[in-house]
C-alpha cells in the first residue's frame, strides 16, 4: 500500500491527483500518463510481450526475455524465491535474484503454483544499488546514480511522486497508457538507488 507524498510546495491539484492514483490502484489520470512509447528495457532485459500459439491453436501472451537469457548475460542467479499464488490466476510467481558487487538484479516470472516449473518470460525487473555502469540502465539511459533531472530529460515531466510505507521511501512513478510502470527511488542525496520496470498484468 502507498500513501501519497505531500509537501508544502505541492499544489492542491497535484495532491488531488496523487490521492486519486492511490484510490484507483495506481491507475493515473490521463493527464498524468507518460507520453511516447512505453519503456520496455531495464538492464538489457526486454519485458515486452508477444502472442505465442499453444498446442490447441490458441494464442496467449508471453514475454520476450526468459531466465536462461539473463543467465547467459549475467551468470547463474544467486537465489530463486517462490512467491506462491498469484491473485486471480492459477499460477504463482517466482523471483530470480543476481547479487553483484554494488548492484542487485531481480526478475519475476509466472511459474507453477509449487514453483517447480517456469511458465513465462520476465514481466518485472528491479535493479538496486550504487553501480553506475550503463548495462544496468533503462532503454532510455536512466539508471542508478542518476537524478530526477535525468528522468525528466528522458521521459518528460508526467509522473507522480509519493512515499512508500513502512520505509517512507521517496518514489517517482511513470505510467504509460498500456499500464507499464517505471519507478525510481532515491537516496538522501537525491540519486537513484532503485529502478523497477513492470508490465500491466490483466
Amino acid at each position: 500500500m502507498i500513501v501519497p507524498w505531500i509537501r508544502k510546495t505541492l499544489s492542491a491539484e497535484v495532491v488531488l491527483l496523487l490521492l486519486c492514483a492511490a484510490l484507483l490502484g495506481d491507475h493515473l489520470p490521463e493527464t498524468k500518463l507518460a507520453r511516447g512509447n512505453s519503456e520496455m528495457v531495464l538492464a538489457g532485459i526486454d519485458i515486452s510481450s508477444f502472442l505465442v500459439p499453444d498446442e490447441h491453436g490458441m494464442h496467449h501472451d508471453d514475454f520476450r526475455t526468459r531466465v536462461p537469457d539473463v543467465v547467459a548475460k549475467f551468470g547463474r542467479f544467486s537465489r530463486r524465491e517462490i512467491r506462491g499464488d498469484t491473485p486471480g490466476k492459477e499460477t504463482g510467481e517466482c523471483e530470480y535474484v543476481w547479487a553483484k558487487p554494488h548492484v542487485q538484479l531481480a526478475t519475476t516470472i509466472f511459474c507453477s503454483e509449487d514453483g517447480s516449473t517456469d511458465l513465462t518470460g520476465i514481466h518485472h525487473v528491479v535493479v538496486s544499488g550504487t553501480s553506475r555502469e550503463a548495462k544496468w540502465k533503462t532503454g532510455a539511459g536512466v539508471g542508478l546514480g542518476d537524478s530526477i533531472s535525468d528522468i525528466r530529460r528522458a521521459y518528460g515531466s508526467r509522473y507522480v511522486v509519493y512515499h512508500t510505507l513502512p520505509e517512507k521511501t521517496r518514489e517517482l512513478m511513470l505510467q504509460w497508457p498500456d499500464g507499464t510502470e517505471l519507478s525510481f527511488r532515491f537516496d538522501s542525496s537525491g540519486r537513484i538507488n532503485y529502478v523497477s520496470l513492470r508490465v500491466a498484468i490483466e
